[in-house]
C-alpha cells in the first residue's frame, strides 16, 4: 500500500478527507493504494463504503475494518508506504507516536499538539486542517521525495525513543517528585 490510515473510522478523523485526497492522486497515479483500519457506526462505515464507491475507488481503497488486536493492526500498517491521519482535533494521537515508532512516515493535519512533534527537528509532515489540496500536495511530497521522508523518519524515530522511552519517563517522574517534595519541606 501506499498509504495506511488507521484510527477511529470518524468524520471527525478525517477519513473523508482522505478518501477524496486519493480520488484526486488517483488522477495523476492510477496505481494509488491505500488500507484503511479502524471501526466506526455501522451508518458512517456504510457511508463511506459507499463513498469509495461512489468515487471508484473500489480498486484503489482496501477497508480492513476493525482490527482484533493491535498487533493485527501494525501487521497491515507496516505494509504501507505513509500513515496519513487528517485528523481534524487531536491532542498527539497514539497511532502517530506508534507510526514513528515503526518508522512509517507521518503526514497529519496541523491541529492540537500534533505541531509539537516538530519543536526540535521536523518529524511530521503537517498539514493545513481541512483543506484537500494541501494534503494532496503532502502526500505527494512524501511518495516522491525519499531523501527527505528518510529524514523525517529518522528523526521520528528518535523523538520517540527519547520521549517516549520508559526508563526516561520513570526517571522524569521521580525527578519531579523529588523537586515537589524538597519545595514542600
Amino acid at each position: 500500500y501506499d498509504i495506511v490510515y488507521y484510527a477511529r473510522v470518524s468524520k471527525n478523523k478525517g477519513v473523508e478527507d482522505l478518501i477524496k485526497a486519493i480520488h484526486i492522486l488517483k488522477k495523476t497515479n492510477p496505481l494509488i493504494s491505500a488500507i484503511i483500519i479502524g471501526g466506526g457506526t455501522d451508518s458512517y462505515i456504510k457511508y463511506i463504503t459507499d463513498l469509495i464507491l461512489s468515487l471508484d475507488l473500489k480498486d484503489s481503497i482496501t477497508f480492513a475494518g476493525f482490527q482484533k488486536t493491535q498487533q493485527d493492526v501494525f501487521k497491515l500498517a507496516i505494509q504501507a508506504k505513509v500513515y496519513v491521519l487528517p485528523t481534524h482535533f487531536d491532542g498527539v494521537p497514539g497511532s502517530i507516536r506508534e507510526s514513528m515508532f515503526m518508522r512509517i512516515p507521518v503526514i497529519a493535519n496541523a491541529v492540537g499538539g500534533i505541531p509539537s512533534l516538530n519543536d526540535i527537528k521536523e518529524c511530521v509532515t503537517l498539514v493545513e486542517a481541512h483543506n484537500i489540496t494541501d494534503l494532496v500536495a503532502k502526500i505527494e511530497l512524501v511518495l516522491d521525495n525519499e531523501e527527505r521522508t528518510q529524514q523525517l523518519v529518522q528523526n521520528g524515530y528518535e523523538l520517540i525513543m527519547d520521549k517516549y522511552d520508559n526508563e526516561k519517563i520513570y526517571k522524569n517522574f521521580i525527578d519531579i517528585y523529588k523537586d515537589v517534595f524538597l519545595i514542600e519541606q
